[in-house]
C-alpha cells in the first residue's frame, strides 16, 4: 500500500515484472481498479486515476489497456518475453539468439571478437560495445564484454534490449543495453524437468562416409535440467532454483593422407607438393 502527496502524485519502485491490479481510493470517493496492469523488465509506466464522487464501498472498473509508447522516456527497447524464450526453437539454447528479433540488431561479422559467442550488435554499435545486466547486476567479462554468468534459458523470465539513447544510470557501454530478468518463486509449487537426446542411431549418415559398410561414428549426447519454485513463508519469501546439464561421447570422422609404397622406400617424386630438397652442410659459426 503506498500513499499519493499531496498534489496527488505517487511512486512505486523496486516491482518485479508481472502483471498487476492497482486500486486507488478516498474517503467519500469510489474506489478506482485497473486490473491486468503488465509491467515489463526496464518498464517505467504512468498510470493515471480520475476518482469520481460516491461511495467508498462502490468501485468503478478501469479498462483502459496499458499504453503501447512510454512517452516518458526516449529510449528505443524491445521486450522478448518469456514465451519467446520457450517457445521459439534455439540452436544451442542460447538466449542471446533472440536478439535477431529486435530491430536493428545484426550478428556480428564472421572473424570478429564475439563471432563465435552469440554475440550481436544494434544500429551499427560494436558488438564488444553491449552492456549486460543480470537482475540489475553488473553481468559483463572485462576481457571480451560478453555475458560473465550465463543464465539458464529456464531461468530467463524476460530480457529487454535498449537499442538507443539509454537513460545516464547505464553508462559504461556505448552499444546496447541487454537488461536480463530472471524468475523467482510464487506462492505455489512449481517444478519442471527435460532433456534432449542425440544419438548415431536418429542421425543421418556423415557426408564423408557414404559406404553402407562402414559404420556411422558413435555419438551420443544428452542435454537435461530442471527447474523448482515455490514460497519459504507465504507472501514474504521465495525461492528459485534451476540446473542444467550435458554430456557428449562422440567419435569423429577424420580425413588423413597414406603414404604410397613408393613414399614408403623414399621415392618422392609426383609428390603433389613441393619437397625442398637439403643441400650442402650448415656450418655453425
Amino acid at each position: 500500500m503506498f500513499s499519493t502527496d499531496e498534489r496527488g502524485n505517487y511512486r512505486v519502485s523496486f516491482l518485479l515484472p508481472g502483471r498487476y491490479r492497482i486500486e486507488a481510493a478516498l474517503p467519500r470517493f469510489k474506489t478506482a481498479v485497473r486490473e491486468n496492469v503488465v509491467l515489463s523488465v526496464d518498464d517505467r509506466l504512468r498510470i493515471d486515476f480520475t476518482l469520481q464522487f460516491g461511495e467508498g464501498a462502490e468501485k468503478l472498473m478501469i479498462t483502459a489497456s496499458t499504453p503501447l509508447v512510454q512517452s516518458e522516456r526516449s529510449s528505443v527497447g524491445t521486450v522478448i518475453d518469456n514465451q519467446k524464450v520457450v517457445e521459439l526453437p534455439l540452436n544451442g539454447r542460447e538466449f542471446r539468439a533472440l536478439a535477431q528479433l529486435v530491430p536493428g540488431s545484426l550478428s556480428p561479422a564472421p572473424g570478429s571478437a564475439l563471432s563465435f559467442r552469440e554475440g550481436f550488435n544494434v544500429v551499427g554499435s560494436r558488438e564488444t560495445a553491449n552492456n549486460n545486466l543480470l537482475d540489475g547486476i553488473d553481468n559483463n567479462d572485462p576481457a571480451i564484454n560478453n555475458f560473465t554468468l550465463q543464465p539458464i534459458l529456464d531461468s530467463i523470465q524476460e530480457f529487454k534490449i535498449l537499442a538507443n539513447a539509454s537513460a545516464p544510470a547505464y553508462g559504461r557501454g556505448s552499444g546496447a543495453q541487454v537488461i536480463v530478468s530472471t524468475k523467482s518463486g510464487t506462492n505455489d509449487l512449481h517444478a519442471s524437468a527435460w532433456e534432449f537426446l542425440r544419438n548415431d542411431k536418429l542421425d543421418a549418415r556423415d557426408f564423408f562416409n557414404k559406404e553402407e559398410s562402414a559404420a556411422k561414428p558413435p555419438f551420443h549426447r544428452n542435454q537435461f535440467g530442471a527447474t523448482a519454485g515455490g514460497s519459504l513463508v507465504r507472501n514474504r519469501s521465495f525461492f528459485f532454483a534451476a540446473y542444467e546439464g550435458g554430456r557428449r561421447r562422440q567419435v569423429f570422422t577424420t580425413l588423413e593422407p597414406v603414404p604410397t609404397d613408393a613414399f614408403r622406400k623414399g621415392d618422392i617424386t609426383g609428390q603433389s607438393l613441393p619437397v625442398f630438397r637439403a643441400c650442402g652442410v650448415c656450418a655453425l659459426r
